[in-house]
């Protein structure tokens, strides 16, 4: 083994290459060690949804006129709670449009968020490039039919 394939592919996987110029280039593992790749991180990481800006949330199903409308605040600190995603779960390119919506309103009426469960998928908003899996389904769907709310599940 040369010197030179030792210093390109390092034992441990961590070791810098050469690249143009004879320099040492650093190695992926080393990038994220030292924060160079925070866009990449940035994108895995899901945006939040914007609950502060909520003052109301209409849930219906999917293509329905209305639905049940939760504007309490303890319901809204619940439906937060069972609307948890897994920011570490992958997303799940689906080509439906889910079963159950979900239209966060300002306190002018005006909506910040439309979300889409996709139920046994997960929870999608566009910002997140697909459904990501819930924390809570299965308490989620029992919330949502103790509301009268259909999910065709």
């Amino acid at each position: 083994m040369s010197a030179e394939s030792d210093t390109e592919d390092g034992a441990d996987g961590a070791g810098g290459g050469k690249g143009s110029g004879g320099r040492a280039e650093p190695s992926v593992h080393q990038l994220r060690l030292f924060g160079v790749l925070a866009e990449e991180l940035a994108v895995s990481t899901p945006a939040p949804l914007p609950w502060s800006q909520t003052r109301e949330v209409e849930i219906r199903r999917v293509g329905a006129d209305s639905g049940h409308v939760v504007r309490k605040e303890a319901e809204r600190a619940e439906l937060t709670m069972l609307l948890a995603i897994d920011p570490a779960g992958s997303t799940f390119t689906c080509m439906c449009w889910g079963e159950v919506e979900f239209v966060l309103r300002d306190a002018a009426g005006a909506g910040v968020a439309l979300l889409r469960l996709h139920v046994g998928v997960g929870l999608d908003w566009h910002r997140w490039g697909g459904p990501l899996p819930l924390l809570h389904p299965t308490e989620l769907l029992r919330w949502l039919a103790d509301r009268g709310v259909d999910c065709g599940a």
